[in-house]
């Protein structure tokens, strides 16, 4: 057995038997998992780890996973009654502000990525799904191969992960979650929607939309307007942001969103203006993940996240106790070419 299967065999073995048959898993696991995952050490994993592992699997552990979306791919190595563990493929992108429907820890196997956290201040919630505040940065750090952090449910561990790798590697111990434990997802513009609210209803109505833009785009405007107009928020925001992914940026910012403003533009205002955050941070990140310089995409990442530079630097002198955010600058620059520095290639 190799030492990457090793790893997950014992790290998932010791949490099932901490965990034995708990009845609400959620409440303990993400002490358990993140005790695990400091007690034993773990080898080098690097993609090639992981695709010497994966191909000695026949089969693979039960891909519990499969259709989360979250990971380039995620791939479960542990699989248990209570809980999986999974490592999460991440090439250059940035996830979405989120809180969580489960609890766990995870662990940075390879690359390096920033995380901030975030507070949530709701200021109203007016329809189910739908949440309205205000999105406060309360903490930024640089995580590292090495770095263990617990994930609790709900709001509280809202945060956002820049990665930055080819690929960077996270494995994540979790529960497979429940209905009582809500995850939103967020936005800087204070808008906030339920994550996975219908989500196979809400993609295949895309689906729907996106085929008749195809067969007959005549057409399609004003049955999205007719969609939209009966459609509950999340559905709104949700359908909109997939097809800004599916249609050409022309197309979604020259036809659709016009007509889409001009009909909707003062009863979902907030959405909006989430779209168009969700708009920008994709396009940038369409940018930065062309960048094969590790400074230049870790400066543009940062930039990304805080287009001010002084509030970033107040963010990371009160995250870390410094006096001036110069030095860790330079010193996360530093660790992001150290990340880059020549592979193995066997």
């Amino acid at each position: 057995m190799s030492d990457t299967a090793d790893y997950f065999q014992t790290i998932g073995r010791k949490m099932a038997a901490q965990l034995g048959e708990h009845p609400d898993p959620d409440a303990v696991f993400a002490n358990i998992a993140a005790d695990v995952l400091r007690e034993v050490p773990a080898p080098q994993v690097d993609v090639l780890a992981m695709a010497d592992w994966a191909a000695q699997q026949r089969p693979l552990p039960k891909q519990v996973n499969f259709n989360s979306g979250f990971g380039q791919p995620p791939l479960v190595v542990f699989e248990a009654p209570g809980f999986y563990i999974e490592v999460l493929f991440w090439f250059p992108s940035r996830t979405s502000i989120h809180g969580h429907g489960f609890t766990g820890a995870f662990r940075v196997l390879s690359g390096y990525s920033l995380q901030v956290e975030y507070r949530f201040q709701e200021e109203s919630a007016p329809e189910d799904g739908i949440r309205l505040g205000k999105v406060v940065a309360r903490g930024i750090e640089m995580i590292a191969p090495g770095k263990i952090c617990p994930i609790l449910g709900r709001d509280d561990f809202i945060h956002t992960v820049a990665h930055m790798g080819n690929p960077s590697l996270t494995l994540v111990a979790r529960t497979h979650g429940s209905k009582e434990l809500q995850q939103f997802t967020f936005y800087r513009s204070g808008f906030a929607h339920l994550s996975h609210h219908r989500k196979q209803s809400i993609a295949r109505q895309a689906d729907v939309l996106e085929s008749v833009f195809k067969a007959r785009p005549d057409a399609f405007l004003g049955r999205l307007v007719d969609f939209l107009a009966g459609s509950d928020s999340v559905t709104f925001f949700r359908v909109l942001s997939q097809l800004q992914t599916r249609l050409s940026l022309a197309v979604f910012s020259k036809q659709v969103l016009p007509t889409v403003r001009e009909r909707f533009g003062l009863s979902h205002a907030r959405a909006l203006t989430a779209l168009d955050d969700a708009m920008r941070t994709n396009g940038l990140w369409g940018m930065i993940s062309g960048f094969k310089e590790p400074r230049k995409q870790l400066l543009l990442a940062l930039g990304e996240l805080f287009p001010d530079e002084k509030e970033r630097d107040a963010l990371i002198c009160q995250s870390l106790g410094v006096p001036d955010a110069g030095p860790v600058l330079k010193e996360w620059l530093q660790i992001a070419d150290q990340a880059f520095a020549p592979r193995r290639t066997e």
